[in-house]
Parts: C-alpha cells; structure tokens; sequence
C-alpha cells in the first residue's frame, strides 16, 4: 500500500465557499461539493477524520482478534472482526470494493 497523506486532516471552507480537506502539510487531500450545503460538509467532515478513523480501528483490531479467538466467543465477535478487516483493507486499497 502507497501510504495516504500525513494525517491529521483538516476539513475548512476556502474563501469561495468550496469545502476543501488538506492534509497536515496543508495540501489539498479533495474538494467536496461547494458552498454550505449540510450534506457536503458532512462529507467533509468524515473524509477528513479517514487518519484518525483508520489509527483507531486498526488498534481496535487486536482486541476484537482476541475476543473472536476466546474459546466462548459469540459469532457476532467473527462478524465483527469480518466487518473490522473488511473496512482497514477497503481504506488501504487492498480491496474489490475500492475499485470503480
């Protein structure tokens, strides 16, 4: 995997009203939408938390690992670390569901 941009990032509104994410170099990671719609800068507000977001799943990762291991472990601890590896492959690129 190509490492992402150096997080944390920030999500703002430039001086023409465009919702823009930069990276903490400050460059721009995208451009969600334009102007003050809520939608859109929720968008941005997500896209831009991606860093933190992928640090805390992955360490998240270990525990889930062990609960899923215990001898009497539930089946949701299984789906759970499904729906866990599924998502940290979707956001390295390491997976079908990144493709167009």
């Amino acid at each position: 995997m190509t490492e992402p941009s150096p997080g944390p990032w920030a999500y703002s509104i430039n001086a023409i009203y465009d919702n823009i994410v930069r990276d903490s170099n400050n460059f721009v990671i995208c451009q969600v939408g334009s102007g003050f719609n809520n939608e859109d800068i929720a968008n941005a507000e997500l896209i831009a938390a991606a860093p933190e977001l992928l640090e805390a799943l992955t360490l998240a990762k270990g525990a889930v690992e062990w609960m899923a291991g215990a001898t009497d472990s539930d089946p949701e601890d299984h789906e759970l670390l499904e729906v866990v590896n599924k998502a940290i492959a979707k956001a390295r690129g390491e997976s079908d569901e990144t493709q167009n």
